[in-house]
């Protein structure tokens, strides 16, 4: 009986849980089952299942009854993911790309129906994912919370200041419950200032680089040096 018990789990695992990934159009729809490349007749739609989506695609999840579930959707770069479905979303980690966005914009659109996880990976302030919630009436958190996870790499940033607008609202929310906790800074310098902080119902990280002084300033400071040295004497 106990192998018998081990084989079924094991056996209902494998039939839960699945891969998808996306080998439809440029543009295309999320709920068209030739779209994604198990060709079974469905769409990623189990709690088990991990929508994949390339480099540079543009995907609709369509209006239908529900927003069905997905364990994992993941984003490549320059991609979207356009939310346009009824009700409540329902995805436990959103992977984005750099220069990808998903943007929730039905008004018809409820909230959360679970905790979710929204993973940026390494970004950069030229090239980072984007979650925007754009819909026409506040959203409810339902006593679900937001986690924002990924690095900030600082390395060969251009001088001058910045916002890095990571999750954005507009509509307002309701319960707003937003934990950022999990977005690290590498590779900053002295001559670098940030702050991750909530703006507006959402994320943003706001820096400013100094720029290092040029060979012709250091040389004019030189030489300003050398005749207040002269004066002096």
């Amino acid at each position: 009986m106990k192998k018998s018990f081990i084989s079924l789990f094991a056996l209902s695992g494998v039939v839960m849980a699945a891969n998808y990934t996306w080998v439809g159009p440029e543009n295309g729809d999320w709920a068209t089952p030739s779209n994604w490349d198990l060709n079974n007749a469905y769409y990623p739609q189990s709690d088990s299942d991990h929508a994949i989506i390339g480099d540079n695609k543009s995907v609709v999840w369509s209006p239908c009854s529900y927003f069905g579930a997905s364990n994992i959707v993941t984003l490549g770069t320059n991609s979207t993911l356009t939310l346009t479905a009824y009700g409540n979303l329902n995805v436990n980690t959103i992977e984005i790309g750099g220069g990808s966005k998903v943007n929730w914009g039905n008004e018809y659109a409820l909230g959360f129906g679970r905790d979710l996880t929204i993973n940026y990976g390494t970004f950069s302030a030229d090239s980072f994912g984007q979650f925007n919630i754009t819909t026409g009436q506040a959203l409810w958190y339902n006593g679900h919370t937001v986690s924002l996870v990924g690095t900030l790499d600082f390395a060969n940033v251009s001088p001058g200041e910045g916002i890095i607008e990571l999750f954005m609202t507009s509509g307002g929310v309701h319960g707003i419950s937003l934990d950022y906790s999990g977005l690290n800074i590498i590779n900053t310098s002295e001559d670098v200032t940030y702050e991750i902080k909530q703006v507006n119902n959402g994320v943003a990280i706001t820096y400013n680089v100094i720029p290092e002084p040029t060979s012709a300033t250091l040389s004019l400071l030189a030489l300003a040096g050398l005749a207040a040295r002269r004066r002096r004497k």
